[in-house]
């Protein structure tokens, strides 16, 4: 019999996208096949506790298990292993060695490269964008630098510093969209059409961050969705989709409170909830510049596994934007990949595959310089 590789799933975390994360991780166990893998949920709690239960009969009743059961996980990072903490009496508590970790987290820091530097630490494989990306992934501010610095059309913005607000002077005419630098799910985002509406913005974004993000309303616009799997050698892109809002923009309601029916007819939550055109209804030559130019970005970005790329098309101008990349997207934009032609299992066992390539790749490095520098310096 072959030895079922051991998976860890996490979900959660201490981020305003807490419940959409748990949400994204039992899709994600829900859709990987347990005669292949022996899965282990993990739950990050708002207060920065990792948990976990050790049995659960459907994936959806995951978390009130973890609950009820409040095994507590720490990291052992000299044996790459999760001790598991019962708080039962004759209870043997239990060690595992992941061989493979499946982050199913949103917004920082479970996103934005915190958890990953954790995971590099910890020597395991796993599924997803590296530390650096996904820190340029998060970052708004950093990521627009990125693809600037690299030909890609992005919108002009403007950065405002939590400690500047008061004195920042807007360079773009109203109206402009405000929103966190370093958030997801459409939350803190909102069209000003005045100074006072900037204002009322601000005073939320700088709950939520340090940094603000402003840019030029479009008019007139379609936004555009990828998704794009693989690595920094090869990718393939999804196809696009036209998400389609109640609003002038995609809000959090929109997004995640849609109540959306799958192909099949099933209630669907999460990201996998917005109402959406798939495919695209737009020109196939546009589609496909969509397509190339979202792989562009995934190789800029050095980004690994599932991504979602957010574009913005101005029907005015006819000009293609780079608006956003999301490295854990929600739902793991499974969606997008089964009107591609892959199942959502499918999509999981490729990310899978690659974070062994990569982790092995890391392992192929030279880690030590053979120098005279120490002993000169003990002055041996």
């Amino acid at each position: 019999m072959t030895k079922k590789l051991k998976v860890a799933v996490v979900f959660g975390g201490p981020s305003t996208e807490h419940d959409i994360s748990i949400i994204t991780g039992i899709q994600i166990i829900e859709n990987l096949d347990d005669s292949k893998y022996e899965l282990i949920p993990i739950y990050w709690t708002r207060d920065n506790k990792f948990l976990t239960c050790e049995s659960y009969s459907k994936p959806k009743e995951i978390l009130k298990n973890i609950t009820n059961q409040n095994i507590n996980v720490t990291w052992d990072v000299n044996k790459k292993a999760l001790k598991l903490n019962s708080p039962k009496v004759f209870s043997k508590n239990k060690t595992i060695i992941p061989d493979v970790i499946i982050p199913g987290l949103h917004g920082n820091p479970g996103e934005g490269g915190d958890f990953q530097g954790l995971l590099e630490i910890f020597d395991v494989p796993y599924a997803g964008s590296s530390m650096g990306s996904s820190f340029v992934s998060m970052d708004k501010n950093v990521f627009k630098q990125l693809m600037k610095a690299n030909n890609i059309s992005i919108l002009p913005w403007q950065i405002i510093e939590k400690s500047e607000k008061s004195k920042t002077k807007i360079k773009f005419k109203y109206p402009v969209i405000a929103k966190p630098n370093s958030l997801g799910s459409s939350i803190g985002v909102k069209r000003c059409n005045s100074e006072k509406d900037l204002k009322e913005a601000l005073e939320l974004i700088f709950e939520l961050d340090t940094k603000a993000i402003v840019e030029p309303y479009v008019e007139d616009l379609i936004e555009i969705n990828c998704s794009v799997l693989g690595d920094i050698e090869n990718q393939t892109a999804s196809v696009c989709e036209r998400p389609v809002g109640k609003g002038e923009i995609l809000d959090f309601k929109d997004k995640y409170m849609s109540g959306g029916k799958s192909k099949v007819g099933k209630k669907v939550s999460g990201m996998a909830s917005l109402d959406r055109i798939i495919p695209a209804d737009i020109p196939e030559k546009l589609s496909k510049s969509v397509q190339e130019i979202c792989k562009e970005v995934f190789r800029i970005a050095g980004c690994a596994g599932i991504v979602r790329i957010d574009c913005i098309y101005s029907k005015k101008t006819k000009k293609l934007v780079v608006n956003e990349i999301n490295s854990i997207p929600g739902s793991y934009s499974f969606y997008l990949w089964e009107a591609t032609g892959k199942s959502f299992t499918e999509v999981l066992e490729e990310a899978i595959k690659i974070a062994f390539v990569n982790h092995q790749k890391k392992h192929e490095l030279t880690k030590t310089f053979e120098s005279t520098v120490l002993e000169n310096f003990l002055g041996n």
